[in-house]
């Protein structure tokens, strides 16, 4: 749970070795500085593991002896058990200063001492490490929010699986501004991670019509479907655009002034306690720079990470980043014959292959996420992100560095940390933002258009499918191995998939027809024998060969050399810098996600 009014379940606890007296609990997180975590935690219990209470609650919450519920002694953290089911209710959202949480157990005059600080009389303080407010509320009970809430703000009520464990269903009744909606365990909460909404950690919000929403000061009813719903049966055929709105830097809310001419870098007002990452993605964007202003102007006095707020203030300028959908393309041509590859027109079969595709400066180059080269020893994984729970841990103190740091010289700080595996930089910024990972791990990364990752080539784990960046070849050459001229080999038996030399090939199931990060795709590399190689086979053959097991490739990443991934096989359709997910547009496998 979060911000800090966590649930904490007790089951089977026997505190009878115990001395008389001894403490059996401690409400409260030690050394936090937040005064929330000392009055929001909950302890709760179905058995006799609180004494025979069903919840107990911080001592400094008064209001709920009000409710029958009893102050208890030290033994019990100076807590007040009740035998009422007591539960946490969120607000996710920007900061928009103290909120007002009206009802039972919040019928009290405010202590403003610390660290209650007006909570227990309801005063709902921000928390700004995941982005949201929060209070312990009475199931089945009826509550009032009020307060300048700014934009779009999820309220969120309990969990289904605490609510299952209770043998639920639990619900809550919620107005604010004129309306009110039944918020319930099962709601739809597709929009926020464990972490919540905090930068590289969680997710940024997504609001859906199945969310219980506060817009303009009035609280919209959603309602989500059961969670096994299956997927609708119109599933848009392969090759169908698909509509997506994605976020804009003109939805950002709070801008005191435009700073670009693009009004992606703005100044914005409400930045008290607050960094310009959770304002660019509290709308969906990404920060990429962050700065105190002189005056209220956009005037840059001093430039920040973009996880780091300003002692003080109460505006910063912030530069977002916009994300890059699906490039629109023509219509697909009908599929080649098989014994024709994507690029040169192949040789006569009596006549030695000899030239490789066409060097890069003889196509049109891509410079939508142009980077300066990284040093020799990196590995290039573009269109891709890492965080916790997503491949990679993040260095303390280094996510991001204090300063935005070209290519080169993020890599260099990562060669002098021992820990350091792996860097994660926004696209198109040079200088940038520069986050060090560890514990690095590609196949959980995901693929996220807007950010690359650079990994050392000496770490495990990086597969040989990504963008190594080594010193440029000479005029007519390629790295990959040698072809040599020989004719339409058989297929032998292999453990990878085998493709079959047939005018369709066999490809990979139907399920893997928009990969994700963690589902790699088959991809046809042709080769005149199955050689188990680390490198992708480049130079274009009459026709195709069994598939070794190195060309399992993850999915998106172009081969050594090349200008941008290899060409889809006939039957596929590849829809770069797009994830689908569970709620957004697919449904996971059962034990293939």
């Amino acid at each position: 749970g979060g911000p800090c009014n966590v649930q904490f379940v007790l089951e089977n606890v026997d505190f009878s070795g115990l001395d008389a007296g001894s403490k059996k609990v401690r409400i409260g997180v030690p050394q936090l500085s937040q005064d929330i975590g000392y009055v929001q935690p909950m302890l709760v219990a179905r058995d006799e593991s609180l004494g025979g209470f069903r919840s107990i609650v911080s001592g400094h919450l008064d209001g709920f002896l009000a409710e029958g519920c009893q102050r208890l002694g030290p033994e019990w953290g100076d807590g007040i058990g009740c035998n009422a089911l007591v539960r946490r209710l969120n607000v996710w959202g920007p900061n928009a200063g103290r909120l007002k949480l009206s009802g039972p157990a919040y019928r009290v005059g405010p202590t403003w001492t610390a660290p209650t600080d007006g909570q227990n009389a309801g005063e709902m303080l921000y928390d700004a490490q995941h982005s949201g407010y929060g209070m312990p509320v009475l199931v089945g009970r009826s509550y009032a929010l009020s307060g300048g809430f700014q934009g779009d703000m999820i309220v969120e009520f309990s969990d289904h699986g605490l609510a299952a464990y209770f043998s639920g269903p639990e619900s809550v009744l919620v107005q604010s501004g004129g309306a009110t909606c039944e918020l319930r365990d099962s709601d739809d909460r597709r929009f926020i991670s464990p972490q919540g909404n905090k930068h590289g950690y969680g997710w940024p919000f997504q609001f859906q019509s199945t969310h219980n929403v506060i817009r303009g000061g009035v609280i919209v009813c959603g309602g989500a479907p059961p969670e096994d719903v299956s997927p609708p049966p119109n599933v848009p055929t392969p090759g169908t655009p698909l509509s997506v709105r994605l976020p804009l830097c003109s939805d950002l809310l709070n801008v005191k002034q435009t700073c670009s001419d693009d009004g992606c870098t703005v100044l914005a007002d409400g930045m008290t306690d607050r960094n310009c990452a959770d304002y660019c993605e509290s709308m969906g964007l990404m920060c990429a720079a962050a700065w105190e202003e002189k005056n209220n102007d956009c005037q840059k006095v001093e430039a920040l990470a973009c996880g780091q707020s300003w002692p003080g203030t109460s505006d910063l300028i912030c530069e977002c980043v916009q994300p890059q959908g699906p490039p629109t393309s023509a219509p697909m041509p009908s599929p080649a014959p098989p014994h024709i590859v994507e690029g040169p027109s192949p040789a006569p079969r009596d006549q030695e292959p000899t030239q490789a595709p066409a060097p890069p400066d003889a196509q049109a180059p891509d410079t939508r996420n142009e980077r300066a080269p990284s040093s020799p020893g990196w590995t290039h994984h573009p269109n891709l992100n890492c965080f916790q729970g997503r491949g990679a841990m993040p260095i303390a103190g280094s996510d991001p560095v204090p300063d935005p740091l070209p290519v080169a010289d993020c890599q260099a700080r990562c060669d002098a940390n021992p820990i350091c595996e792996a860097v994660v930089m926004p696209s198109g910024m040079d200088p940038a933002p520069c986050s060090l990972l560890q514990e690095f791990d590609f196949q959980q990364c995901m693929e996220w258009s807007g950010y690359d990752v650079w990994a050392r080539v000496a770490d495990a784990g990086v597969p040989s499918s990504a963008v190594v960046d080594p010193p440029a070849p000479a005029p007519g050459t390629v790295s990959a191995p040698t072809v040599a001229p020989t004719p339409t080999p058989e297929p032998e038996p292999v453990s990878a998939p085998v493709l079959a030399p047939t005018p369709v090939p066999t490809f990979a199931p139907a399920s893997t027809l928009l990969p994700t990060a963690s589902a790699p795709t088959l991809v046809a590399t042709p080769a005149p024998e199955p050689e188990h190689s680390s490198t992708p086979m480049l130079a274009p053959t009459p026709g195709p060969a069994p598939t070794p097991a190195a060309s399992l490739l993850p999915p998106s990443k172009p081969a050594a050399g090349t200008s941008g991934p290899a060409p889809a096989p006939p039957a596929w359709v590849r829809k770069p810098g797009l994830n689908c997910f569970r709620g957004r547009g697919a449904m996971p496998i059962a034990g293939s996600d």
